[in-house]
């Protein structure tokens, strides 16, 4: 993809979200609820791996990549405890 067209997509997602106040109060409510949420799963994932004996820097930096994809194959590829 070209970078006008890149432009172009985000200029519509913009204009989206800013073509009304409701709009823009459900866009900044959902913004805030999946920081926290991304945030909780951080701190559940920080927790199992220090009691695990696991780095969790290579799935800290996986996230933000990967997007949910990151915790979701931290969990999968985690040891269960017998």
């Amino acid at each position: 993809m070209t970078g006008a067209a890149w432009m172009e997509v985000f200029a519509g997602i913009f204009s989206a979200i800013s073509h009304s106040y409701g709009s823009l109060q459900i866009s900044a409510d959902l913004v805030i609820a999946l920081a926290l949420a991304l945030a909780l799963v951080l701190v559940l994932m920080w927790r199992d791996a220090k009691s695990a004996g696991r780095s969790i820097w290579p799935w800290i930096g996986v996230t933000p990549l990967a997007g949910s994809f990151g915790p979701l194959l931290y969990f999968v590829m985690s040891k269960e405890k017998a």
